[in-house]
């Protein structure tokens, strides 16, 4: 998934499932893809086709922390498919994103969680 925010002047918001999100960026291929913070702030990932919101992050401050540590980590993504080796990586990951946020894995649904174990399987 590769994200583009919008500028300020381009937010708009969504109702999904009862709960408005603003949005603030999209998948840059899929149009029904969006981030949207809701009223309490927090961060989400959308499928408006699915009409699906999984949580991202506690803020959007922390979601750009977040990602700034994703593309860390994707720099040194091992170039190996050792169980061992891919577990430790991240493991690792988990707990960075942890220290910025604590629901973060509250939830195997949750964006990280997914994202974690696709990069313990070598996914990503």
């Amino acid at each position: 998934m590769e994200l583009e925010f919008f500028k300020t002047y381009e937010y708009f918001d969504v109702i999904l499932k009862n709960r408005k999100y603003q949005i603030v960026g999209k998948d840059k291929d899929l149009s029904t893809v969006l981030i949207g913070i809701a009223e309490d702030g927090q961060v989400f990932w959308l499928d408006t086709d699915e009409e699906i919101a999984i949580y991202i992050a506690c803020s959007l401050e922390i979601f750009k922390k977040e990602l700034y540590w994703f593309s860390v980590f994707i720099k040194k993504s091992p170039e190996t498919s050792c169980e061992y080796v891919l577990k430790t990586y991240a493991d690792t990951f988990r707990r960075k994103i942890f220290q910025l946020d604590k629901n973060a894995f509250s939830d195997d649904k949750n964006y990280w969680a997914e994202v974690a174990e696709e990069m313990e399987y070598g996914i990503i």
